[in-house]
Formats: structure tokens, sequence, C-alpha cells
């Protein structure tokens, strides 16, 4: 029941919490890549950013089918998610370490965390991390219990969840060497070395499977992704600053909740642990290490080096992978989000001495264990609870994407009020989505629009989502026609106008000038593509968006009588002020 109450309690905040978010980054991207594509093999098995991820391309396909212009769809999965990872996990504590109350407090620092509330907030983050420690849980508690009966069902159960997990993300690669790190140190403990290894023969074919199934899926992934670790930049990656910054001022502060503000927080990156309280909480997690090792004894330190370990590979792979943004992913728990339920095992490693008595039993343990009644336990998940959500309620606005929001929907609503207007698609601001143009953000969140449509007027958004009247660049090429007074007169057939050269700029606006006695529709033809406007009578501009290719431009009337075309000019996008000033687009 207590556990029940807590992973509600989880599911409450945490709904809370993500509820208030909105896509951002690479969700435009999934999401408009998967209404797009359908559920094709060129969609779900591709390299993206050096990424593998079969099964979250699966998952967000089937949930394209419901996403609209709110978070609530991603939300609910996200929370459903969490719920799923904390059970297995609470499974996964009972059967390596029995009913012990004790078992409440990691699992509840792994609940309650600030760490997860970043990465929980934006749907690509998730998708990864969370599937990732579900993977976790499932392998660790099937290899465990394939050991402890001897069952080929949890041996081929643990097989087959690692395999989903590495569709899901290539970093489940990690799981294999951490279920062998758990069955050495942690299911194997307490006997001699020679038996641990003796019982890895016992379920040599589970071990040989698991092996079988990592050396199949490198294979796969060294052939879909393209260069592997040399697509990113490589880059010295300095060992002191990474373990400074990730570790002492981040992970181990948001292991006690801290640190209890929002300063330098932004995005997924974690709020910024200033040196005294970052000392503070160090010492505090070492007063925890050396208390583990009174009441354990050497036997403590293979719970800590099982999180030391995995520590060190994943800030490993931060530094191969990601050493081109080293800088300023530090401080980003996305990274170390797989790291928290080991952390979960680690510590009660550590402490076993509490619940496994010993002959030589120390007195630390015993006096520990007299005062570790479940009344002072939940005391200590209280304090824990309120510590977390301290930093939690403090970082949620900052996390919760309100520029992605209010920038998608705000172009979103503005062409829903005038379905006729016509908007270039350009890419949205960095901070919004990096991947996606407009169209696809747009696509991405279900919004019916259509961008780029020839016309006499053109908009584009600018960084604040405010339209904006467009013109070409001051200065972009221009010809007039050879007629004095008019230009070229076109009619009927096709006019030849103007040559323009390759240019490889976007959006790339074809501009010409025009006078019509009457209302005509204008075909323009460029590089095979026609383009039709309608044009209303008088002295006016007609806009097109092209691509960066050369070719001859040409032009008619098909309905209408003749009019003058009396200048082309071809150039990037600008905004025109009224009063005359240019911005770029953009």
């Amino acid at each position: 029941m207590i556990a029940a109450a807590l992973v509600l309690l989880q599911a409450v905040v945490r709904g809370w919490v993500v509820s208030g978010s909105y896509y951002f980054q690479d969700d435009f991207a999934h999401l408009d890549l998967a209404r797009r594509s359908g559920l094709t093999s060129e969609y779900l098995v591709r390299d993206y950013g050096g990424h593998f991820e079969v099964g979250q391309y699966f998952l967000l396909w089937v949930m394209s089918h419901t996403i609209d212009q709110t978070f609530a769809p991603a939300a609910f999965a996200i929370v459903i998610m969490q719920a799923v990872a904390s059970v297995l996990l609470f499974i996964l504590l009972r059967t390596l370490f029995g009913p012990s109350p004790f078992i409440l407090l990691p699992w509840t620092v792994y609940l309650f965390t600030p760490l997860a509330v970043g990465w929980s907030s934006w749907l690509s983050a998730a998708m990864q991390a969370l599937p990732l420690q579900i993977a976790t849980a499932l392998v660790l508690i099937a290899s465990a219990k394939a050991h402890k009966t001897g069952s080929r069902a949890w041996a081929t159960g643990s097989v087959a969840a690692f395999a989903v997990g590495l569709l899901m993300w290539q970093k489940a690669g990690l799981i294999l060497p951490l279920a062998l790190a758990v069955h050495l140190l942690v299911v194997a403990d307490p006997q001699p070395w020679r038996e641990r290894l003796r019982g890895l023969r016992r379920t040599a074919g589970m071990w040989v499977g698991l092996v079988g199934v990592l050396t199949a899926y490198i294979v796969v992934y060294l052939n879909v992704v393209d260069g592997g670790l040399d697509s990113t930049a490589r880059e010295g990656v300095e060992v002191g600053p990474m373990f400074g910054e990730t570790l002492f001022r981040m992970f181990v502060p948001g292991l006690f909740g801290g640190p209890w503000h929002s300063t330098g927080a932004e995005s997924t990156i974690f709020p910024y642990t200033e040196t005294y309280p970052a000392m503070i909480f160090s010492l505090a997690f070492l007063g925890i290490v050396v208390a583990s090792f009174m009441v354990t004894g050497r036997r403590a330190l293979q719970g800590w080096f099982l999180l030391v370990g995995y520590l060190v590979a994943d800030l490993a792979l931060l530094g191969l992978g990601r050493a081109d943004w080293i800088g300023i992913l530090l401080r980003d728990p996305r990274y170390v989000a797989d790291a928290l339920p080991v952390m979960t095992i680690a510590v009660l490693a550590a402490f076993r001495g509490l619940w496994e008595p010993a002959p030589d039993e120390r007195k630390a343990a015993q006096w520990l264990r007299s005062r570790m009644s479940l009344r002072m336990t939940m005391n200590a998940v209280a304090v824990l609870i309120v510590s977390c959500l301290v930093t939690t309620v403090r970082m949620a606005p900052v996390v919760q994407h309100d520029y992605a929001a209010n920038y998608a929907l705000g172009v979103a609503r503005q062409m829903k009020e005038d379905p006729r207007r016509s908007v270039i698609n350009t890419a949205p601001p960095f901070e919004v989505s990096a991947r996606a143009d407009l169209q696809g953000m747009m696509n991405a969140i279900g919004a019916d629009v259509v961008f780029d449509r020839p016309a006499t007027d053109m908009y584009l958004f600018d960084g604040l989502a405010q339209l904006k009247r467009m013109d070409l660049f001051p200065g972009s090429p221009s010809e007039t026609g050879p007629q004095e007074g008019c230009g070229w007169s076109v009619g009927r057939l096709y006019e030849d106008l103007w040559a323009i050269d390759e240019e490889p700029v976007a959006p790339r606006i074809l501009r010409m000038g025009y006078y019509s006695g009457v209302p005509a529709t204008l075909d323009v033809s460029l590089a095979e593509r026609t383009h039709t406007v309608e044009l209303p009578a008088g002295l006016g501009q007609a806009f097109f968006v092209i691509g960066p290719e050369a070719g001859d431009v040409a032009a008619r009337v098909s309905d209408g009588g003749s009019i003058c075309i009396t200048d082309v000019a071809v150039g990037p996008a600008w905004v025109a002020d009224e009063a005359g000033a240019a911005a770029p687009a953009g």
C-alpha cells in the first residue's frame, strides 16, 4: 500500500509538471516524420543524428494519431511510462534485497528527484530515458530470477527484454555489462568469487543469448548509422570539469532534492549549484558512504563500485558522443537518467548489512537497525519528498518550453485566422526547433495549413511568431524588361524573361513587378515547375517561393488579357518594416 501510494503521488507530481510542458526541438521533427512517412521500413530504420531508435519511432507513430495542438497525449504517455518504470524498479529491488522497508529510501529518491524534471518534460528525451529504464529493470529482474530458479523462461525473458531495449535506444547496450556486474556484486554476494563465476556458467545460455543479441545489434547499427561516433566533432574533454559539473554540482545535489532553486536551469539543464552548497551535498553523500562501510564493512565497496562504474560509462559516452556540445551538457541530467535506477541498487547493496545479519555483524548495523522502524523510515521518506518537491516546483516553469508553445500555437492560430494569406515556410528560431521548419512543426501538431503559396502580398513569421510583410534582401539581383513603359508584354504564350543563377539560400523568392488593366491569372515557369497566381487589376508585385536551382524564367497569362511585367528580381526573403528598414527572415 505504501509503495502504491508513492507511485500515485509521483504520477500526480509528474503529471502536474509535464501537463504544462509542450513539444520541443526533436519532438516536431519526429512527429512530422511519423505523419508524413507512415509505418514504413524507411521510417523505422534510419540514422537520426547517430541514434538508431526503431522502437521509439514505432511508439511515436502510434502517438502521432492522437497528437493535437495540446501536450495532453504526450503527457499521458510520459506519466504512464514513468509509472511502469517505477513499479518495475520496486519489484527489482524486492527481488534483489527482499521486503525490507529500507528499500523505500533510495526508491523515493528515484521517484521524486528533480534530476528527472527536465528530461521528463521533453517528449523525445523521455522516450529515450523511460523505455531504457523499463528495459533495464526487466532484464535485471529476469536475470536475477533465472539465476535463483534456473528457469529457462526467465532467461529467455531477459534476452527478449534486452533486445527490445536496444531497439528503443542504442544506449541500452550498457544493460549487458550492468546485468553482469549486478550478478557478480549483488545477486551472488556474499559467495566467494569462484562460486560467483560458477553461477555464470549455470546460466551460460542466457549470457550467450545476451551477448549474441548485442553483437547482432552492433552489426546492424554500424550499417545503419553513418559514421557512428565519427559523426560528432572530436574535441578534447577534460575529465576534471566533467566530474565536477556533472557529479558534484548536479547528480549528488539532485539525490538530496537540491539545490532548492531554479537559477541556471533551462530546458533540460539542471540548476547551478554554487561551490559551498556543492561541498555540503558532497560531504553529506560522503557521510552516507562512510556509514555504509560502518554497517556492511568492505562488502559495501561492491555497491559503490557498481554506481561509480556505471557513472563513468555514462560520462565516457557523453564525452565520446557529444564532445561538440559538452560545454552545455555537463549539467544535463538526460545523460545520467539511466544511472538513477542503478543508484538505488548500489545504495541498497552498500547497506545490505542492515537486513542480512552475519556472524560478525557490526555494532553500527545493530544500532541503526534498532532505530530504523517503519515509522522512522517513513519520516525520512517524507523529508526526501519535501526536499525534492521544493526544487521541482521551482524548476517546473523553467523547463516547460513556454517559448516553443507560444511560438507554435501562435503560428497555428494566425494561419487559421486567415487561411488565404500567403506565408513563407521558414525555419523557426533555433531555440524552438533546429530540425523542423514551420510546415513540419504545423504537421507535427496536426495543424492543416499551407505555406509558400504564390501571392501578390507575402508574409513571414519573425522570432516572436509575429507576421511581417516580406520583401527581398536589399540589393538582390534584378532585371527590367526591354520595352519602355512596360518591360515585357506577356500574353497567352510563354514569354522568356530572365535566366537566374543557382543560389543555395532558403527561402529564395522570385518577385515580379506587373501592371494589368484587368484581373488576370499569371503562370510562371522555372526549372520545370509552374507557379500560378491570381493578379488583381492595377500596379503591383507578385511573389513566388522557388528552389536554389538555376533556370530560365518564363511567364504567360492563362486567363485574362495581356499584362506588363515591369521587372524581375530574385533573392532571399527579408522583412521590410513600415519605416522602410529591413530585417532578416526568421
